[in-house]
């Protein structure tokens, strides 16, 4: 409900609409429509043009009621507060007004399944001839958003403050939208693709292997459509609502034990080894299952043991082992840093 001040009248006329009824004095009625038959939420009265003639009331001398107004006040002027009814809303819109609700984003439909999904036939059918020409493509829609003028723009921008801090960028605008195109994939992304561009020609498909700090789906995905295979250990949190089980389940199962989901020719894969890794791939999965040896307690005696490995950690072991020796070798031989408060030991000196 709304509130709406209407013209100006006098308390002698407001008093009449209020004590006349409906069906009486039909004239008065129309001109006064935007006061009959509304709420009135307040009459604010103002003060009579003759203040010495106040003590007067409109009555005769020997009928006096203190509860009449004196003449002055009958024709002072005074001001009504009605309630309107807001238009335009449905009845029955209950509805709290508020921000949109949030689009959501397309889930992965993840498939309880050991191996990769292969092409259908109607999938090799649309590689083969060509999808319909009349869709756009996700970088024709970008494009209308992000035009030409804004890139542009941000060469321009960017070009200023380089030279503003001494530096000759001289970035391009092919430049700039590479570099769009890297802040949707993220920082480790970025440096495995581009490290993929560098890579000889020669060979039309290459297997990279990567940890933890690079891999995501979408680069697997990028991957994908390079032609390149990728395999690497992945985190919790970029498995993008992958139904596995969760690691508190596997850790009370038996060593050796795996669950694996699969989705747009992407497997994620999850191992119990001596901790829970998880891995993802679109080249590898679970089969073919070697086996690998371990050390366990059989018998309350501790001796070796065999443990089922699926064939993306056997992959994973023998391509990554070189990249996990230098990493211990860096952590173990850390040179010292040098610090910033370098002239603290002339203090420290007697």
């Amino acid at each position: 409900m709304a509130s709406k001040r209407v013209k100006s009248l006098t308390i002698d006329e407001v008093l009449q609409i209020l004590e006349t009824d409906d069906n009486e004095n039909q004239e008065s009625k129309d001109e006064n429509e935007e006061i009959r038959g509304k709420d009135i939420e307040e009459i604010e009265i103002f003060p009579p043009k003759d203040g010495a003639e106040t003590d007067d009331d409109s009555d005769d001398d020997d009928t006096r009621n203190l509860n009449h107004p004196t003449a002055p006040q009958l024709v002072s002027e005074c001001e009504i507060k009605v309630s309107v009814r807001e238009t335009g809303k449905s009845e029955n819109d209950n509805t709290k007004s508020g921000r949109q609700p949030r689009i959501r984003k397309k889930d992965r439909l993840w498939k309880a399944n050991c191996e990769l999904p292969q092409r259908s036939d109607s999938e090799q059918y649309v590689q083969e001839q060509g999808a319909p020409g009349d869709f756009m493509t996700p970088t024709e829609c970008f494009e209308l958003c992000f035009d030409k003028s804004l890139v542009k723009h941000l060469v321009d921008m960017s070009n200023r403050y380089a030279l503003q801090k001494n530096h000759n960028l001289n970035v391009s605008e092919n430049e700039m939208k590479v570099y769009i195109d890297q802040l949707r994939l993220g920082l480790g992304a970025s440096v495995v693709l581009s490290f993929a561009s560098h890579l000889p020609k020669d060979f039309k498909s290459y297997s990279i292997y990567f940890d933890n700090f690079f891999t995501g789906l979408p680069l697997l995905d990028e991957l994908t459509k390079l032609g390149h295979k990728g395999t690497g250990t992945i985190r919790e949190n970029r498995t993008e609502k992958c139904p596995l089980e969760t690691t508190q389940v596997m850790k009370k199962k038996s060593r050796g034990t795996m669950n694996m989901r699969t989705s747009d020719n992407i497997a994620i894969v999850r191992w119990h080894d001596n901790s829970i890794v998880t891995l993802a791939s679109n080249c590898n999965g679970c089969q073919p299952v070697t086996k690998v040896d371990r050390v366990g307690t059989v018998n309350k005696k501790r001796q070796k043991i065999k443990v089922d490995c699926p064939h993306v950690v056997t992959m994973y072991n023998q391509f990554m082992g070189g990249v996990d020796r230098f990493d211990q070798n860096v952590d173990d031989q850390r040179v010292s840093f040098r610090g910033k408060k370098w002239w603290y030991p002339l203090f420290a000196l007697d």
